[in-house]
This record gives structure tokens, C-alpha cells and sequence, in this order.
């Protein structure tokens, strides 16, 4: 994704030059891709962390199947209408729902340990 926004940005201005339109919606696009990257390993990572102490965290608003459904639609949209704005609004969701599904998660997995103990391996 940051890809795509990066080769579409145009760089042949000087970078004294006013920024336009299209380089905010490039740059937020870049942005929003890099956040959403790194919400996705955080979500990975934080639920394997809660199984590896004996919790589930399975739940969240945006699991890995709704995840690439967002991307695949807005990159299908991207595509068609070839509207670059369609694609960063689409990264933006995309890292929204992201943050929230990690949030969801460690509230959960808080919530699990203050009710009972762990019994999972490393509880032994």
C-alpha cells in the first residue's frame, strides 16, 4: 500500500512549492498505510500473547477476514474509479479499525487475568 502511494506522489515539484491536493491525500495515505501495517502485527501479536499465558483473545471489530475485506474493496474501488482518495480513505478505516480491534483486545484479556488465573503453560 505505501507503495502505491509513494509512486503516485509527484515528486517532479520542489519541495518549496505549496503542497497541493493530491500530496495531502498522498501523505495521509502513506501514513494510514503504515498505521494499519502495524496495527495488523499488533493485533497478531497481542493474541498470541494472551494464549501463550492461558487467555483467549479471539474477538475484536475487525478480525483478519474483515481486514482484507476492507482491503480488497477499496483497492477494487481504487481501481475502477482510479480516485486515489477512495484508497486512503480505505487505509484510514482500515487503521482505525485496527487500533480498536487491539484496544478491544487487551481490555479483554485484562479483564480475564482480573477474574481468574492463567492456566495455560506458562502457569506452570
Amino acid at each position: 500500500m505505501e507503495l502505491y502511494f509513494i509512486l503516485h506522489t509527484p515528486w517532479s515539484r520542489t519541495w518549496t512549492s505549496a503542497p497541493t491536493a493530491s500530496d495531502a491525500v498522498a501523505w495521509t495515505g502513506i501514513a494510514a498505510a503504515l498505521v494499519a501495517v502495524m496495527t495488523s502485527f499488533v493485533t497478531s501479536y497481542a493474541r498470541a500473547r494472551a494464549e501463550s499465558v492461558g487467555y483467549e483473545a479471539k474477538n475484536g471489530i475487525a478480525t483478519r477476514s474483515d481486514r482484507l475485506a476492507v482491503i480488497l474493496v477499496g483497492m477494487a474501488l481504487a481501481g475502477i474509479t482510479r480516485i486515489d482518495a477512495i484508497l486512503t480513505a480505505d487505509m484510514v478505516i482500515l487503521a482505525v479499525l485496527g487500533a480498536v480491534t487491539v484496544v478491544q483486545r487487551m481490555v479483554l484479556v485484562h479483564r480475564e487475568m482480573s477474574a481468574k488465573p492463567a492456566s495455560g503453560p506458562a502457569s506452570r
